[in-house]
């Protein structure tokens, strides 16, 4: 499945979509087959999330999130706390999350392009390590001086917001001082038939354990995002999703062998960008209606 999963990413990626960060959202919720959280998570770490929930005002009534997912909300707190990261920021980076034997939960960030990732990767990796209600945060390039702009050695807030808001220049950079790797040997792409064929499959696993429609399942996942990101009304209302059953709307998909659907939706305010404009993720479990996990891609990286 993991090798599905990859050479479906690639040939994808062929595809013109005008959200053209789709298939990237795709790799940062995608932890290479099945997640390795486990059912247990800890009363105290709940705790901590439901405090941070509730003070934002973020948390939908009704909606209950997965542990995986409680563990990424707390991780991203963290970041944006210590590191000043942001919600936009979150586009340039690949998040797993992983259980340990104690039950604490490992949150990590990788950079998302493989060209940086391969190459000299000035963005350096994420850890957030939470355990007992606790978000302990660290950067691979902590004590690495950020100041200087693109040719420091490290890049902080200050480099990850040039990238977001003028990436091409943060590209034509690293191409200039030859920072960029070379990912030219990647899996074979998946042809459109062996795609298909794997999302009939998925299809009928997933309906045949559903407990609830896809329209509830949508009504889910609206209400996810309006709470989870501060939605305001008329923002809400102008959330929009594709076509139904178009791979550009949804996809169906078995996370730790649960049956979900994977439901993409996109807002746009205007001709330019503006605050919360992007696209959201949301896998919902079709069995329980359970937030299994929500991506934010602001759009903005890629776009320059």
């Amino acid at each position: 499945m993991n090798e599905m999963k990859k050479r479906l990413d690639a040939e994808l990626s062929q595809l013109e979509w005008k959200n053209e960060h789709r298939l990237q959202v795709l790799k940062r919720i995608d932890q290479g087959g099945k997640p390795i959280v486990k059912k247990r998570f800890s009363a105290a770490i709940s705790l901590a999330l439901v405090l941070i929930v509730l003070s934002a005002g973020a948390l939908a009534a009704g909606t209950i999130f997965s542990p995986r997912y409680d563990a990424a909300r707390l991780a991203n707190e963290a970041l944006y706390q210590q590191y000043g990261l942001t919600p936009e920021m979150m586009t340039l980076f690949h998040r797993s999350v992983n259980e340990n034997a104690d039950g604490s939960m490992v949150v990590i960030y990788e950079t998302l392009d493989p060209y940086v990732r391969t190459g000299e990767n000035r963005l350096g990796t994420y850890t957030v390590v939470i355990r007992d209600g606790k978000a302990q945060a660290q950067w691979s390039l902590d004590g690495v001086d950020t100041a200087g702009g693109l040719s420091a050695r490290a890049w902080g807030k200050e480099q990850l917001n040039q990238y977001i808001h003028d990436y091409g220049s943060v590209q034509q950079y690293l191409k200039e001082n030859h920072m960029l790797g070379d990912v030219s040997m990647g899996l074979p792409a998946m042809i459109w038939e062996e795609y298909e064929e794997l999302q009939k499959k998925n299809r009928q696993a997933v309906e045949n354990a559903a407990k609830i429609t896809l329209a509830e399942a949508r009504d889910l996942a609206r209400q996810a995002i309006i709470g989870e990101y501060g939605l305001t009304e008329a923002q809400g209302a102008a959330l929009a999703q594709g076509e139904t059953d178009s791979i550009y709307a949804m996809e169906y998909t078995q996370e730790d062998e649960k049956p979900c659907v994977r439901l993409y939706f996109h807002l746009t305010q205007g001709d330019s960008w503006q605050e919360k404009d992007g696209i959201y993720v949301v896998i919902v479990n079709m069995e329980s209606g359970v937030i299994e996990d929500m991506i934010y891609d602001s759009g903005l990286a890629g776009n320059g």
